[in-house]
């Protein structure tokens, strides 16, 4: 993956799946509040969220980054 384009699509798309994963949880976060244990909901699914927040902030920079040396040359 020496080409800037495919590192750049490798990125978009872990971003997709992140956003995808963060819908699935943010789903099972209100799943679970609605059966009563919103303490454990919050718990449990924040820190993934919060991870994948980080995850899609870090790919993003790294993306607009890769895409800023590709429109120079």
């Amino acid at each position: 993956m020496h080409d800037k384009r495919e590192v750049i699509a490798a990125l978009e798309l872990g971003r997709f799946c992140a956003h995808c994963i963060g819908i699935i949880i943010a789903a099972a976060m209100l799943f679970v509040g609605l059966m009563g244990m919103w303490a454990v909901a919050f718990e449990v699914g924040s820190v993934a969220l919060v991870t994948i927040v980080m995850f899609d902030v870090l790919a993003m920079r790294r993306e607009e980054h890769l895409k800023a040396i590709e429109s120079k040359a």
